[in-house]
């Protein structure tokens, strides 16, 4: 049985998340409460240089979206090894495997030329043809693949399965209270790095720019994420669309951010000044968003 939602697309959600949000949508549960403590940022150090970016095996501005799958769904993980030939779907539960992206035709970006983990799911196995058939949603790939590929990119990262039970909600208490601390919490981590960012001279900014607009945009998906759950939210007063518009214009500072780094890197050289006017412009932004959750008047559709 397919239990994935083959028509779930977020943008912002890495691959594995999304199927995970598909798996709960595909049995009707609102996935979108997951992000209920994503006006954050979880480390001030994004320019930290020896942590490993290679691969996407940061997720430092994501551990939120795992503690609430545990939380609101009470989805626990089980790990399996070497379980892609004889462990396929056979119950209720989601099972994702882990392969190298490097070994996978269809990720053009990686195939050939460099490793990278990916999670993907399969439906089924055809004994004549020697075939999995394998749903890539983060890539809207379902096709049948030959199980030599598939063998070959599973080994590559460990030839590690991993098995999601069946969700059910744990609570119904939930409100923008978990919200409110969490971006609370936040406030002093981005000053501190935008107060770090504003120091660096030129030189260095150039040095960390692949670390630093990888970390910048997990900060801008998880954010994107938490108006995804405002928007499950009802309100009366006109206070939750008021939210969402002061969330989507700091998203875009960050944004301007990135962008203005990445293009830098090209021209190698950067105007500290500009950055330091960025830098300003998301504090500015941020703190105005903090003075918006006044969580009283806001309701949650169930």
């Amino acid at each position: 049985m397919n239990k994935v939602n083959a028509y779930l697309t977020e943008d912002f959600l890495d691959c594995c998340e999304l199927f995970l949000c598909s798996f709960l949508d595909r049995y009707g549960y609102e996935y979108r409460y997951l992000f209920n403590r994503n006006w954050c940022l979880k480390d001030a150090n994004l320019s930290e240089e020896n942590m490993k970016i290679h691969n996407d095996y940061i997720y430092i501005d994501r551990a939120n979206f795992w503690e609430e799958l545990k939380n609101i769904f009470g989805i626990n993980t089980i790990w399996h090894f070497n379980a892609l030939g004889t462990y396929l779907q056979s119950n209720d539960n989601l099972i994702l495997h882990l392969v190298d992206a490097k070994f996978l035709p269809w990720m053009k970006v990686y195939f050939n030329r460099e490793s990278a983990e990916h999670y993907i799911y399969i439906d089924n196995f055809d004994k004549q043809l020697n075939k999995f058939y394998v749903i890539d949603l983060k890539l809207n790939f379902r096709e049948w693949v030959d199980s030599e590929i598939i063998y070959s990119a599973y080994t590559s990262m460990g030839r590690r399965t991993f098995e999601y039970t069946n969700p059910e909600y744990k609570t119904n208490q939930k409100n923008l209270k978990n919200s409110e601390k969490e971006a609370y919490k936040s406030i002093t981590k981005i000053k501190k790095f935008l107060y770090e960012l504003k120091r660096c001279e030129e030189s260095y900014l150039l040095n960390i720019q692949n670390i630093l607009t990888f970390r910048i945009k997990q900060v801008i998906e998880v954010k994107l994420s938490f108006v995804e759950f405002l928007k499950i939210i009802n309100d009366h007063k006109g206070k939750n669309l008021i939210l969402q518009k002061e969330c989507l214009s700091t998203v875009n500072y960050w944004k301007t951010l990135r962008t203005y780094l990445m293009k830098g890197k090209i021209r190698n050289q950067y105007d500290l000044e500009k950055i330091n006017s960025i830098a300003d412009n998301i504090l500015e932004s941020e703190l105005k968003v903090l003075s918006l959750f006044d969580c009283r008047g806001f309701n949650y559709v169930d």
